[in-house]
């Protein structure tokens, strides 16, 4: 999935499996084509390695597929709260990093 912004109202757009934008001109209107900009979705990367994203089936999505969805937001959050809390004892700005990551995956869900 790709996932664009629209630099002028703030509106996000999923594009599925799209090459471009311009494949979704109707939806989001010519007129706003020039401010579109592809942004990261948050399972197409990972904070400290890949161990993840080599996987067939990502940890997220194996949970997201078989948690309810107030019990995957509810792990999403907790995961924000467990990298702030430990960031000064532990991993520093790596875990900040990793809760960045935890919240906007929560942006994405809300």
């Amino acid at each position: 999935m790709r996932k664009f912004v629209n630099t002028k109202t703030g509106d996000v757009y999923h594009t599925g499996d799209a090459e471009s934008i311009e494949d979704y001109d109707t939806l989001v209107g010519v007129e706003n084509l020039k401010y579109m900009v592809e942004e990261k979705c948050t399972s197409s990367y990972q904070v400290g390695g890949e161990h993840y994203t080599n996987k067939a089936v990502q940890p997220w999505q194996a949970m997201e597929a078989w948690m309810t969805e107030d019990q995957f937001k509810g792990f999403m959050l907790g995961n924000v709260i467990k990298y702030i809390a430990r960031f000064q004892d532990k991993g520093g700005k790596h875990d900040l990093e990793k809760a960045k990551h935890y919240l906007d995956k929560c942006l994405e869900l809300w």
